[in-house]
């Protein structure tokens, strides 16, 4: 492994590991709104717009600050590659309560709750892990189990896909549609995220 000069540079870590967090934060805002009847999702759709806003913002703070460092915890190109990630992530999951909102979605199956729980998890791991790139400790089983949970989500949207397409008619699934593919293209940025983490991981070996 290779060694690195002044551990102590930690702000963009903790800067990733806030907008992954955030990104947990997200999914509870679309769990309230799934839960909530109809006259209350613009209040939690303003909520999640709010907290996109400060994912955007701590993607500046972190670009900001790998800027003006001397010496970074991980190459400059990484860091922001990972914040692209995560900034993506907060950004479909606000496109998910946009579309539950604007097409004022009311009914959810179970694999709705699935798919979301499974996001969250990979969020609060990452929360974690971005944390500890500046020693690598814990990210093989990191990487291993959002790659692993990636792939649950990726068959869970697909079963998802297919009860929608059973059950409604043509302009009710294409609504429903537009809300399970914010919350399918969220849980790759996820997978992105660890798929980084696994290419750092190589190159640091």
């Amino acid at each position: 492994m290779a060694i690195r000069l002044f551990p102590q540079e930690t702000q963009a870590l903790a800067l990733l590991s806030d907008m992954a967090q955030l990104v947990v934060d997200q999914t509870s805002a679309i769990s309230r709104m799934m839960g909530s009847p109809v006259d209350e999702h613009e209040e939690i759709f303003e909520q999640a717009q709010a907290t996109e806003g400060r994912s955007t913002d701590l993607f500046f703070a972190l670009m900001t600050s790998v800027r003006s460092s001397f010496v970074t915890p991980l190459p400059r190109s990484d860091l922001y590659i990972l914040a692209r990630h995560l900034n993506t992530a907060a950004e479909d999951l606000t496109g998910a309560t946009h579309a539950i909102r604007i097409h004022a979605l009311s009914q959810f199956p179970d694999r709705a709750s699935d798919l979301l729980d499974l996001i969250q998890r990979q969020a609060a791991l990452t929360a974690e892990a971005m944390r500890h790139l500046s020693d690598l400790e814990g990210l093989d089983e990191y990487w291993i189990e959002v790659l692993r949970m990636s792939k649950q989500a990726a068959r869970t949207s697909e079963l998802y896909q297919a009860h929608l397409m059973d059950r409604l008619k043509p302009g009710a699934y294409l609504r429903t549609a537009l809300f399970t593919a914010k919350l399918d293209v969220a849980s790759r940025s996820m997978r992105s995220v660890a798929t980084e983490v696994g290419r750092i991981l190589a190159q640091e070996s």
